[in-house]
């Protein structure tokens, strides 16, 4: 099955995909250009219909990486007493 186009034609080799809890999207993060440089962009990939699309976030790693780990953390884990 062939999907879309990443994002502004970048490369996402060494990237790092996150689904949503719902399943409904998914953020593929960091990578290289294509060359040998790393980038820290991330981009969330969502589907309809069987029609998936791809939008470049604007919010990005403060330091690029290749072959990043990345997981969810729920929000329960988080609340403090």
């Amino acid at each position: 099955m062939h999907g879309p186009d990443h994002p502004d034609n970048l490369e996402f080799e060494g990237a790092v995909m996150v689904t949503s809890p719902d399943k409904k999207t998914a953020l593929m993060i960091s990578g290289n250009d294509g060359t040998i440089a790393m980038h820290g962009k991330i981009a969330r990939l969502e589907c309809s219909n069987e029609v998936c699309t791809w939008t470049l976030l604007t919010k990005t790693l403060n330091n690029n990486r290749f072959w990043p780990t990345a997981m969810l953390i729920p929000d329960y884990i988080l609340e403090c007493p």
